[in-house]
Formats: structure tokens, C-alpha cells, sequence
């Protein structure tokens, strides 16, 4: 996701994150995260869970379970790679050089209907990025159902790139990209499209989009979306003028193109080497441009489109 703060709330706020799912493993990947906002703290939340049973564990890194309530820490800049196994037995792998906040406490809040104060307690844990960052970043993984001894496993194996669960092949606003071990499958979030991605073999992509692929034998099984509904073209017309400054004042849950048809759109991949199309579940055609092929997706709804493509 291109994350840009509404012009109603804080348009200085951006982002570039990506989640990529493969099995019980979850890999999520921010960079450029930038705001001008010097009086609070930018963060990214890891979890924040009901404590029905106040009594109910958090761990963090190998060490004792936490069970004190309240309770908060702080690690700052973490110097290795370390985890976290919160109360309802998600994991969470967390790298190296960020920093981490944790707390168990009551936290208090409105009700939906901001009427009535409401109170409970609550584990949570979050990245922090410090006061108006320029270019703060993070990279985490979950593991679903995971145990303490299975995240210190997790962990170990990280640490060496034959054996690591997955691999980041690329993270800036350019692209993220996850290479995944034990499907095999490469995850492409492209934000910025018409640049050499330098991850073979996909070569380059006219549109910021989305993609899943793996090697079967000799042939490629590809996965594509484009993520954007394209409700509407452009600036919004409702909210802003012609020059392109925001005059309107709509909540973004309340404007009129809320419901429009997504419109379908024609997006090109690039990929390195000569292949040729055997099959797709989607309107899709595949080209040879001298020792490229470019391939052609036609999306819409943000549904997925694939395809298989062989050697030529």
C-alpha cells in the first residue's frame, strides 16, 4: 500500500507498506514512513489484545513470561534480532535495529458510539519511529500459533541465509520484495513502476501492482492483482480544484464515488528470458521482445488473475 494522509486529517503523513502471507507466516515490510508531525510519536503496531485473564502471559525474547500488570519497557535500537509470543500464541519475529515498545495496563477509550468511557485491560506492543521521521522503515513476521520454543527456532534460523524462513530481496520505495523458502514463492509489492526491479524475473512493471510467483520445473506460475480499484481518474473533482489544491472538506468514508464500479485497466510485466503462455484463468497475452517477453493482465477488482507460462 502507497499510504497518503488525508488533506483532512495529516496529508504530510506517507508510507509504503506490504503484508505477504504464505502459510501460517505472515512477513510485513514498511518503508519511507515520513511525517512532519514533532509532538507525537509515529509508530507501528504489533498487536494490541483484550486481557480477559489479566494473568495471561506475554514473552519476549527467550525471557521469563511476563505476567505483571501494569508493565511496559522499551527496547531501544535492538542490537540482534529478537521475538515476541503474545497472550493468544501469535509470534512475532521481529529484526534487527528497531525499536520496540511493549505494555500491559488498562487503557481507556469511548464506546462506538463516543458516548461512554470504557475501560479494560490490554497487551500491546508497537515499532517506534521517533517524532516527524524522513525515512523510518520497519520488518516483522508473524507466526501463527507459535510457541516460545518454536520462535527462538524461528529466529535461529534467520540468522543463516541457506536456512532463513524467508528473505527480504528488496525494501524501499521503489518495491518490497519477500522471497518465501518453503513454497518457494517470490512476493513482488511494486509502488513505483517503469524501474528495473533487479529481481529476476520479473524485470519491470508499468503499474504499481502486485505479485506472487514461483518456479514449477521449468515453467513460472504467476499470481497477479492490481490493488487499485480505480473508482475514480485523477484528483478527486470533489475535493479538488484545478490546479490541484485540496478544497474540499468530505470525509473519505463519506464521498460520492464510494460505491462506483472499479474500472478494468491493462497492466504490462516485463520478465527476463523467452517464454510463452499456456494457460490462464484471466484475459492475458504474452509477447517475445527480443530476449524479454512482456506480458499483458487485464484487472479489475482487485481480483487476482493467473497464469503459467513455459519456456518458448
Amino acid at each position: 500500500m502507497e499510504l497518503h494522509g488525508h488533506p483532512k486529517y495529516d496529508a504530510g503523513h506517507r508510507a509504503r507498506t506490504s503484508v505477504f502471507l504464505f502459510d501460517d507466516r505472515v512477513i510485513a515490510l514498511g518503508s519511507g514512513i515520513r511525517n512532519d508531525d514533532r509532538r507525537h510519536e509515529t509508530e507501528t503496531t504489533l498487536f494490541q489484545a483484550h486481557l480477559a485473564d489479566p494473568s495471561a502471559p506475554t514473552v519476549l525474547g527467550g525471557r521469563g513470561p511476563i505476567t505483571s500488570l501494569p508493565h511496559t519497557e522499551r527496547l531501544e535500537r535492538i542490537p540482534r534480532p529478537t521475538w515476541l509470543v503474545d497472550h493468544v500464541g501469535n509470534g512475532y519475529y521481529l529484526a534487527a535495529g528497531q525499536t520496540v515498545g511493549l505494555s500491559r495496563s488498562a487503557q481507556t477509550s469511548r464506546d462506538q458510539s463516543g458516548a461512554r468511557l470504557t475501560s479494560a485491560d490490554f497487551a500491546t506492543a508497537w515499532l517506534q519511529h521517533g517524532r516527524a521521521p524522513r525515512r523510518a522503515g520497519y520488518e516483522y513476521a508473524i507466526v501463527v500459533g507459535a510457541s516460545p520454543q518454536e520462535m527462538t527456532d524461528f529466529t535461529d534460523r534467520m540468522r543463516e541465509t541457506a536456512a532463513a524462513p524467508y528473505q527480504v530481496l528488496r525494501r524501499d520505495d521503489g518495491a518490497h520484495v519477500v522471497r518465501d523458502r518453503a513454497t518457494g514463492i517470490t512476493g513482488y509489492a511494486v509502488f513505483e513502476p517503469g524501474r528495473r526491479l533487479a529481481v529476476a524475473p520479473v524485470a519491470e512493471v508499468d503499474t504499481p501492482c502486485m505479485i506472487l510467483l514461483r518456479r514449477a520445473g521449468d515453467a513460472l506460475v504467476l499470481s497477479v492483482t492490481d490493488p487499485d480499484l480505480r473508482l475514480y481518474e485523477g484528483n478527486d473533482p470533489g475535493q479538488y480544484d484545478a490546479r490541484g489544491r485540496f478544497v474540499g472538506g468530505v470525509s473519505p468514508f463519506a464521498v460520492s464515488w464510494r460505491s462506483d464500479p472499479s474500472r478494468p485497466h491493462t497492466l504490462r510485466i516485463t520478465l527476463d528470458g523467452v517464454w510463452r503462455l499456456r494457460e490462464a484463468d484471466g484475459e492475458v497475452r504474452a509477447a517475445v521482445a527480443g530476449g524479454s517477453t512482456v506480458v499483458k493482465v487485464r484487472t479489475v477488482d482487485g481480483q487476482p488473475v493467473q497464469m503459467r507460462l513455459e519456456p518458448a
